[in-house]
C-alpha cells in the first residue's frame, strides 16, 4: 500500500542550519502476530517500510530566507535523516490502518 508522509527537519550544510520541509512516499506492510492456535500456525508480527521517493517541498535558513536554488535544495534533501522519514511513513500507514479498522465494525 502506498503511503504518503510529510515533515520538517533541520539540517546543517556548510556550517549553516536550514529547515527543510519534505514529502515522502513509500510502501508499508504489516502482518500482525498470531499467538494462539496450533504452534505451527503461530508466528511473530512482521513489518516493513520501503521509502520510494522523497522530495524537498521548501527550505529556509534560520533567518527564514527561502532557498530557491535547485542545486542547493537537492543538496539539502540528501542530508535528510532517512530513519525519520521511514518512521513518519510508518506512523502515517498505521493511522490509515486504524481509520480503516474503525470504518464500521461495532
Amino acid at each position: 500500500m502506498t503511503t504518503i508522509a510529510t515533515g520538517e527537519q533541520e539540517v546543517t550544510y556548510e556550517g549553516q542550519t536550514y529547515t527543510v520541509a519534505w514529502a515522502a512516499t513509500g510502501n508499508c506492510v504489516y502482518a500482525p502476530a498470531r499467538v494462539y492456535g496450533p504452534p505451527e500456525d503461530c508466528h511473530p508480527g512482521e513489518s516493513e517500510t520501503e521509502v520510494t521517493g522523497v522530495s524537498v517541498v521548501w527550505a529556509s535558513d534560520l533567518a527564514n530566507a527561502s532557498v530557491e536554488d535547485p542545486v542547493m535544495l537537492e543538496a539539502l534533501g540528501k542530508l535528510l535523516d532517512d530513519t525519520r522519514i521511514s518512521n513518519a511513513l510508518w506512523e502515517a500507514f498505521m493511522e490509515e490502518e486504524e481509520d480503516f479498522d474503525d470504518s464500521g465494525d461495532e
